[in-house]
């Protein structure tokens, strides 16, 4: 019964350690840092004085908000998001959305 106990609880922390990996993933993510640190800051933390919010606080937009996000970037806005279509590939966006939608 102990191993039972055991493995349930270890399965209901698997969502929160794997949660826990994939935001240090954002702010470890080479694109994140040579692409986003400047405005997003190193922790993903945002930065008041860009007026730029803590990436967490886009984790609820869907992937589709948040590609369009990056592709698309954002010219009324401010600060103004520049569009990363051709500067990234669809792989590094794909994996800067995932790793952003963790961070919830």
């Amino acid at each position: 019964m102990k191993t039972k106990t055991l493995l349930f609880g270890i399965a209901l922390l698997m969502p929160t350690v794997a949660s826990i990996c994939k935001a240090d993933d954002l702010v470890d993510d080479p694109v994140f840092k040579s692409k986003c640190v400047m405005c997003h800051g190193s922790a993903a933390e945002g930065k008041e004085q860009r007026h730029t919010p803590p990436m967490k606080t886009k984790a609820t937009k869907s992937v589709e908000e948040l590609t369009k996000a990056i592709e698309e970037g954002n010219d009324k806005q401010t600060p103004k998001m520049p569009p990363f279509k051709d500067k990234l590939t669809p792989e590094q966006i794909k994996a800067l959305v995932d790793e952003i939608k963790v961070l919830k």
